[in-house]
């Protein structure tokens, strides 16, 4: 039983820590969401703002669309915790046009990212606005589109705000004491051809060279593949949980790893809760033993001692008196009850033959000689019987 409860607490231990995890990958992709909703913000009030910009997209003039909208990365790195923003522009035809983490001359400038989850909607007029976690040639980002529209309603572009994963690492690492990661898997490289160069861990590169700088060390000593295969795992004093990564089209691009210590303390929190459940299990457990051994107590005693006492008090008699006969009303089908049965037995007998030969004897001393012992007695007394006889 004690086995069974120490393995009961292993079991509650895991389960609830994952399940803590989990609520923290939530609150984190949660984050991701308001910060998504912030880059449709900013495009909104962008496009309202600025009526110049579609002229600009339909004669595809990068240079003033770069004068037009790339302050807002450096605003943004200035007086916000995001301090990776970029702002990027698409043609009609969904190809590059400008983007203000490249410098002049772009040589990515014109080449198609119609595959990136959104595009076509946006560019067919199906959705105006398009939020969602994609990736492209500068890496694995938040992403926010939005349609460019002429005064005669007609799509000449897309307006995209581009923010990365680094302010939401830092900041719960910091305050609150969770690490993330994310890994990419190999076909993503294929695309996002920088990611080459990122920072290796557990034998995957890192989604981005620097946003996951403020967890990277603390993920270093852990056996990355076993987690990814059992998707929750306790190493070296930490708890991690894996959920696949996917872009906003559902397609699996890598692995999001979030963790703690153990000793963080709404984990401790969660194993002094299970602590106490263990501890009244194993009270409960005692109580259940002592119940059990008072209850086999007085089954001994009630199957045992009782009779053995009976048949005891009876063989004191036999000693005192002479008298050999065992008076025991005592029975049972166990074995107790069969040696009280064939001891009386056998003091009974023992008592026949006696009182028999008492009988002859007694005849013989009056002169009669015809009395004999009878019945069916066995061994010793089948013996006698005969000598008497």
């Amino acid at each position: 039983g004690l086995v069974g409860v120490l393995k009961l607490k292993e079991t509650m231990i895991n389960e609830n820590s994952a399940t803590l995890l989990n609520s923290k990958m939530a609150l984190i992709e949660q984050r991701m969401v308001e910060k998504m909703n912030t880059g449709s913000a900013v495009l909104i009030a962008t496009l309202a703002t600025t009526p110049e910009l579609p002229d600009l997209f339909m004669i595809k003039d990068h240079v003033s669309l770069r004068s037009y909208i790339g302050y807002i990365p450096k605003h943004f790195k200035e007086s916000t915790e995001f301090k990776n923003i970029r702002m990027n522009t698409f043609d009609a035809e969904g190809n590059i046009l400008m983007r203000t983490s490249v410098e002049e001359p772009d040589s990515e400038r014109g080449k198609s990212a119609l595959h990136r989850t959104g595009f076509k909607k946006l560019l067919s007029g199906e959705a105006a606005i398009f939020n969602g976690i994609d990736y492209s040639r500068s890496g694995v980002n938040l992403v926010s589109l939005a349609q460019v529209k002429s005064k005669s309603g007609k799509v000449v572009g897309i307006l995209e705000f581009q923010a990365g994963f680094g302010s939401i690492v830092e900041t719960i690492a910091k305050n609150d004491g969770i690490y993330m990661t994310q890994l990419l898997l190999p076909e993503v490289l294929e695309l996002y051809t920088q990611g080459k160069d990122n920072p290796v861990l557990g034998g995957y590169h890192l989604a981005h060279a620097t946003q996951y700088k403020a967890s990277q060390e603390w993920f270093t000593s852990l056996n990355i593949q076993q987690i990814i295969d059992r998707g929750f795992d306790i190493q070296n004093g930490k708890a991690v949980v894996m959920v696949p990564m996917a872009s906003s089209d559902g397609k699996n691009i890598g692995y999001r790893l979030v963790g703690m210590d153990l000793s963080h303390p709404e984990l401790k929190l969660v194993e002094d809760s299970i602590n106490s459940i263990i501890t009244s299990m194993v009270i409960l457990l005692v109580m259940i033993l002592v119940a059990l051994l008072i209850t086999l107590t007085i089954l001994v005693k009630k199957v045992v001692s009782q009779p053995l006492a009976i048949v005891g008090r009876e063989l004191n008699k036999v000693g005192q008196t002479g008298k050999m006969t065992l008076a025991v009303s005592y029975q049972s089908n166990d074995e107790v009850g069969e040696m009280v049965t064939t001891l009386a037995r056998v003091f009974n007998q023992i008592g026949d033959g006696v009182t028999q030969a008492n009988a002859v004897v007694t005849a013989i001393g009056q002169g009669d000689f015809s009395k004999r012992l009878t019945g069916d007695f066995i061994g010793d007394f089948a013996e006698l019987q005969q000598g008497v006889n």
